[in-house]
């Protein structure tokens, strides 16, 4: 997202979260799955970890996806950089969220 400068749940090229996942070996023999994930960048003082999951708990969408109780994996990932002109320095978060059954 930073190098590309787009910020969204789908990249430029159409793909998303579950496109994303397929190209690993997660969902090998998965029978039911679900996946999730939560997005955020800040620049400056708002860029910290802290910063972004309070964001994130208190928008109820992402809270949601924190505290979703089917939830068995999780991941994030952190890239320095914002991914809009506009955003100055910062970070660029990404957590995603699975389950696979069966």
């Amino acid at each position: 997202m930073v190098d590309k400068r787009y910020f969204a749940h789908t990249g430029p090229d159409g793909r998303g979260v579950r496109d994303w996942v397929d190209e690993t070996d997660y969902l090998d023999g998965a029978r039911q799955i679900g996946l999730g994930e939560n997005l955020g960048w800040a620049s400056e003082r708002g860029a910290t970890p802290l910063r972004l999951v309070q964001g994130w708990m208190n928008s109820p969408g992402h809270r949601q996806n924190i505290l979703r109780t089917e939830w068995v994996d999780s991941g994030i990932g952190v890239v320095l950089g914002a991914p809009r002109e506009e955003g100055g320095g910062g970070a660029t978060y990404v957590q995603m969220f699975g389950y696979r059954r069966g």
